[in-house]
C-alpha cells in the first residue's frame, strides 16, 4: 500500500513538472517574458554572503568577501571590506519593468545552457530615444534567466551569465559579468578605482576583457 502511494505521488510530481515545462514552452514570447519578470519581482527582500572574484588582465585585485542586502525593487547594498569592482545595481534590474508592448520581441533559435533547454528571446525598443538599445535573453523552462546580453546608451555593452541555487525561487548562486575595460576606466554601471591596482602597462588606448564572478550563499529573507 505504501509503495502504491509512493509511486502515485512520484507520478503526479513528474506530470506536474512536465506540464509546467510544456506550458512555459507553449506561451507566446511576450507572455513568457511577463511571467519570467513576475518571478523576479516576487522575490522577497534578503541578505546573503557574497564572494567577489575579479579577473582582469594587468589588474591584481584579491578576492573579497562580505554581505549583500537586497530590497525590492532594485536596491543593492554591498558591505565588503576593501576595494571590490562591483555592479552598482541588481544585474536584472533593467529587465524587471520591461513592458513587452513597448518593444519588438523576436524569438530566436533555442539553445542549451547547463543541460537546460532555453528560449532565446531578443527585445528591441520601439522608442528610438530609449536608453536600452537591445536585450537578448536565454530563459530556461523554469523561467530562470540564464544568460543576458544588454546594449544601452549609458552603460554600453553588458553580458552576464547566471546560475541559481534551485528552480523553486530565482535566488542567485553565481553571477558572472563579462565586460571590456578601456584605458583603465571602470565601465559605466560599476564602481571602483582601478589605478592603484594595475600592473605596469605601457600601452595606450588599451582595451581588455574583464570578468567578475560573484558567488552567493547563506540567504536570509526578510
Amino acid at each position: 500500500m505504501n509503495r502504491k502511494i509512493y509511486l502515485t505521488a512520484t507520478l503526479l510530481i513528474v506530470l506536474l513538472i512536465n506540464s509546467f515545462q510544456l506550458f512555459s514552452q507553449n506561451l507566446p514570447a511576450d507572455k513568457f517574458l511577463l511571467k519570467t519578470f513576475d518571478r523576479i519581482k516576487n522575490l522577497p527582500n534578503y541578505t546573503c554572503d557574497v564572494e567577489v572574484k575579479v579577473d582582469v588582465d594587468f589588474i591584481k585585485i584579491g578576492d573579497r568577501k562580505g554581505k549583500l542586502t537586497f530590497i525590492q525593487p532594485d536596491s543593492v547594498n554591498y558591505d565588503i571590506e576593501g576595494f571590490a569592482l562591483l555592479p552598482k545595481e541588481d544585474p536584472l534590474s533593467r529587465l524587471k519593468d520591461l513592458n513587452p508592448k513597448d518593444y519588438t520581441i523576436i524569438e530566436m533559435e533555442a539553445e542549451k545552457y547547463a543541460n537546460s533547454n532555453c528560449r532565446n528571446i531578443k527585445v528591441i525598443p520601439n522608442d528610438i530615444d530609449a536608453d536600452l538599445i537591445l536585450a537578448q535573453m536565454c530563459i530556461d523552462e523554469q523561467m530562470n534567466i540564464r544568460k543576458v546580453m544588454l546594449y544601452t546608451k549609458k552603460q554600453g555593452k553588458l553580458n552576464f551569465v547566471i546560475d541559481y541555487l534551485n528552480d523553486k525561487n530565482p535566488f542567485f548562486k553565481t553571477v558572472t559579468l563579462l565586460f571590456d575595460i578601456k584605458d583603465m576606466k571602470v565601465p559605466a554601471g560599476m564602481s571602483g578605482d582601478l589605478s592603484k591596482f594595475s600592473k605596469k602597462n605601457d600601452k595606450k588606448n588599451t582595451t581588455t576583457s574583464g570578468k567578475i564572478i560573484i558567488n552567493y550563499s547563506n540567504y536570509k529573507t526578510k
